[in-house]
């Protein structure tokens, strides 16, 4: 067995400290990409609180709960990624409180016909613009929190809820040959969008990471597992059939030049870490975890794992895909690296 190196959380820890250096905790918005940094620090930090992560979490939320959250679509619920753990502390935490608000949206907002959210919510101006939709975003948005939740209330419907998104968004966009995922589908017109499909890399992390996690936290005996480690068994096979030569992924899966994209390829590499961990995948897939965190510290020199994160993207033409402008110290990027570097740690060592 190659033991992981203990570079990896020293390498990681400079890289959250110098985040939160550059961003205070109440400067982060209430949204999708802090919420990934959040969750990040959280499983990196939150139980040795060697770098202050605990007190991090809870300014963030302490300054959110007092301006009243707002709820109303799925990237809106990704902050309860972090918070529900930070919730322990008590009922009346500021965390518990975020928690709450969560839930209470995911248990009362409109199933569409497939028993999933439309991303973009249903009272928001984005729902108004775009078609009524589900995105392979939102498995990670909110389907983790919801079972992590529902579990920790004891609330079985939330945790059923939660546990069959996978399923459903397996249903209409896992390609049966590859396994990977498309990134959206319109549920009126019954069709993928973009039309024809595109195997989006930080979709498919999404994907990944979040079945992964789903899985840690459903119990051996609930009555979709199997069904759902198929599915995440077919997609962690597909992602590490595409890692390159360097390392890391392409930002387009099915697309040989696209650009090599940090969010992403950190998101399936600490996938494909989990999938180790839970048995779907052999040790010996190991090295493939070290080559893409080793990949992914040397975009500059250790300095900065996420110099060439693609900026958020919607589903609309596959040529937009291809164009999206990279981002620096991205807070979903960060984020993904944090996640990966954790997922090292719990793993041990890697064959």
């Amino acid at each position: 067995m190659e033991c992981v190196k203990p570079g990896h959380l020293k390498s990681a820890y400079r890289v959250a400290q110098r985040f939160m250096a550059a961003h205070p905790a109440a400067s982060l918005s209430w949204d999708w990409g802090p919420a990934i940094f959040l969750y990040g620090l959280d499983v990196l930090d939150s139980d040795s609180d060697s770098i202050g992560g605990r007190d991090y979490l809870g300014e963030y939320f302490a300054h959110h709960v007092s301006r009243g959250l707002a709820v109303d679509w799925s990237d809106r619920c990704a902050s309860g990624l972090a918070a529900w753990r930070l919730a322990r502390q008590g009922p009346g935490s500021v965390a518990a409180s975020a928690c709450e608000e969560i839930a209470a949206y995911l248990s009362t907002a409109p199933r569409n016909e497939l028993g999933a959210l439309d991303h973009l919510g249903t009272t928001t101006i984005y729902s108004r613009l775009y078609p009524r939709s589900i995105w392979v975003d939102s498995l990670m948005m909110y389907a983790v929190f919801a079972v992590a939740w529902g579990r920790e209330r004891n609330d079985d419907e939330l945790v059923r809820f939660g546990a069959d998104q996978p399923l459903i968004f397996a249903a209409v966009l896992q390609n049966e040959l590859t396994g990977l995922f498309g990134h959206a589908w319109d549920w009126e017109k019954r069709l993928e969008i973009p039309h024809g499909g595109v195997m989006w890399l930080r979709g498919n992390g999404w994907a990944a990471l979040s079945m992964a996690s789903i899985l840690e936290l459903l119990p051996k005996e609930y009555p979709t597992r199997r069904a759902i480690e198929a599915v995440f068994s077919k997609l962690v096979l597909g992602l590490f059939s595409k890692q390159r030569s360097d390392g890391l992924w392409g930002t387009l899966l099915d697309e040989q030049d696209s650009y090599p994209e940090a969010s992403g390829s950190a998101l399936a590499a600490a996938a494909l870490c989990k999938a180790i961990r839970l048995g779907i995948l052999p040790a010996t897939c190991g090295p493939a975890v070290n080559k893409a965190f080793e990949a992914l510290s040397g975009f500059d020199t250790g300095q900065s794992c996420a110099r060439r994160v693609s900026g958020p993207t919607i589903p609309l033409w596959r040529w937009l895909y291809r164009v999206i402008p990279c981002r620096r110290e991205a807070s979903y990027g960060v984020g993904a690296y944090l996640i990966l570097a954790s997922e090292i740690e719990k793993l041990g060592s890697l064959n």
